[in-house]
């Protein structure tokens, strides 16, 4: 472009500017509360909520030149920016980030660059070498220097009362091409780097074992760099978007919204998908903790590390129920109660709220352990731990996955966590998920011991809900109803930009949420209707 052209240029948008300012001046102007706004203020209005920035100089013009607002409004509502938006209000409303778990490799297998520039497992200096300030040798290990079972040998060995058995080991170092930037050599400790079939334990290296004749595998695919590397931040990232996606794709197929609860779908990008394939199988009966892929998670598409951009749709085992069974809710909320806390909270707009006095104060001598009769917890209780049996087959506390039929029956005894605590201890496994000695009152283990934690003082039918699953969340009309309802409040307090007067509760939002039933909950008719709506273009 010349400079005459550049300066025509110019002068043709400070006049667009100009001619923008004079007519926002105009409708800008204080305008009468209940009155229709103008079409730029609509505009502005509309652009911010659908796609969270301003409208362009070009959709004003567009404007003056007589385009109808409604016409525009039908672009944003098919734009990449209108479905960028939604994944971020769904976000919110998840409270989606993964922040509050400091380290996304499990079993603390997180390997790190050393000053010298070697990379090593931090938390395996003394199983290897013998004490945990030896470090590997700064120099090559030759290939010869291995064992019949492919583990090197230390190079070097010296005496020392402070190395475990007297004897410290140090190794040499190889270079391996890591899963999180395979074009860039590094050097690895030869004892974290190995690549054998089998641990010392006797159990699988081609799953995620933490024993430590595993090593961190081919292309350290079991291991993590830490927590602030771009690998870990680009794993974080991708299971933080992969629930807000779901619903982006229900939103996008202009399915129905409550398919987003009840799904068998789900999205994953290359950092996902290795993520789940190398760290977040489920631990293994019998295993000393070995973690394998769970076919239930969905078949992986055949991506790289490197795919981040490049989500692809997966269909889980039948037991999934869309957003309620991503890695993200679960450990963002990791117990069966915070889980149904949360959904009743975001989805039905029924948050579990202490009386507004507080709780009564105790009067006798232990509380009652059944909080569903418990004074000033009862009014919660009853509700929520029937909801929270929903999640009562899925792990929490900071794994993720499904527990199998065969290890938890929701109506039965489980037999070693019955008896467990007296002269023997109590599993982690079964002090997890199980009513013991040692994790429950005892008016509660004399009546529940070996139950599932989730069971205790629910009668046959109300723990049935263990194997319904999520999805019976939002299987019954009232559900439904109360689901859709909330889902109407929510989007209209966000577009409004406060919160809804009673008014607005008892006439708008029923006529919305009827409308919203008869497109087949059908999300992005919901917006349009809200954006068509009096209510939205009056003046407030």
């Amino acid at each position: 472009m010349s400079a005459l052209q550049k300066t025509a240029y110019g002068l043709a948008l400070l006049a667009a500017l100009w001619a923008a300012g004079a007519r926002a001046q105009e409708t800008c102007a204080p305008q009468d509360e209940g009155e229709t706004v103008s079409d730029h203020r609509l505009l502005r209005q509309l652009s911010l909520d659908l796609r969270g920035r301003i409208p362009t100089i070009q959709e004003y013009r567009r404007l003056e030149e007589g385009e109808a607002v409604d016409t525009l409004l039908s672009e944003m509502l098919e734009s990449e920016e209108y479905f960028a938006q939604v994944r971020d209000d769904h976000r919110a409303l998840l409270w989606g980030s993964l922040g509050q778990i400091d380290d996304m490799a499990p079993g603390g297998r997180r390997i790190r660059r050393t000053s010298s520039g070697i990379w090593r497992v931090t938390n395996n200096r003394r199983r290897y070498r013998g004490r945990n300030n030896v470090e590997c040798l700064n120099q090559a290990q030759p290939a010869s220097e291995y064992d019949s079972a492919g583990r090197p040998r230390a190079l070097q060995t010296f005496s020392d009362s402070s190395c475990d058995g007297g004897t410290c080991r140090r190794e040499g170092y190889v270079m391996v091409r890591p899963y999180w930037a395979p074009d860039t050599p590094v050097k690895v400790c030869a004892f974290d780097a190995m690549s054998v079939s089998t641990g010392r334990d006797g159990n699988r290296c081609d799953i995620y074992n933490p024993d430590p004749g595993c090593g961190c595998g081919p292309n350290l695919r079991h291991c993590m760099p830490e927590t602030t590397s771009p690998a870990q931040r680009a794993v974080r990232d991708a299971l933080e978007q992969e629930a807000p996606r779901i619903f982006e794709h229900i939103i996008r197929e202009g399915r129905s919204y409550l398919e987003a609860f009840t799904t068998r779908e789900t999205l994953v990008n290359g950092p996902s998908a290795f993520y789940y394939e190398n760290f977040a199988g489920a631990e293994t009966v019998g295993s000393g903790g070995a973690r394998v892929y769970d076919p239930a998670l969905g078949e992986l598409p055949d991506l790289t590390f490197q795919d981040e951009g490049e989500w692809r749709v997966i269909e889980r085992s039948e037991a999934h129920a869309g957003v309620l069974t991503t890695l993200l809710f679960d450990l963002r909320f990791a117990s069966n109660r915070s889980r149904a806390n949360r959904f009743y909270t975001a989805f039905r707009c029924e948050p579990f709220v202490p009386p507004a006095g507080g709780l009564p104060a105790e009067t006798s001598g232990d509380p009652d352990p059944n909080l569903r009769e418990r004074d000033g917890c009862r009014s919660c209780h009853q509700t929520l731990e029937v909801a929270a049996a929903h999640f009562g087959r899925w792990r929490n506390d900071t794994t993720f996955g499904l527990l199998p039929s065969s290890a938890m029956d929701p109506l039965g005894v489980r037999d070693d966590c019955a008896t467990c605590g007296d002269g023997t201890r109590c599993s982690n496994f079964c002090n997890t998920y199980f009513v013991t000695r040692d994790n429950s009152h005892e008016d509660t283990h004399a009546d529940w011991a070996g139950y599932p934690l989730v069971r205790a003082y629910l009668d046959d039918t109300e723990a049935a809900a263990v194997d319904v699953g999520p999805a019976g969340l939002v299987d019954e009309p009232d559900e439904i109803e109360r689901v859709a309802s909330c889902t109407v409040r929510t989007v209209a307090e966000r577009m409004l930009g406060r919160e809804l007067t009673r008014d607005e509760h008892v006439t708008w939002v029923p006529e919305l949420a009827e409308s919203f039933a008869t497109s087949g909950y059908d999300y992005t008719a919901l917006i349009r209707s809200m954006a068509e709506s009096q209510t939205y273009r009056q003046v407030r």
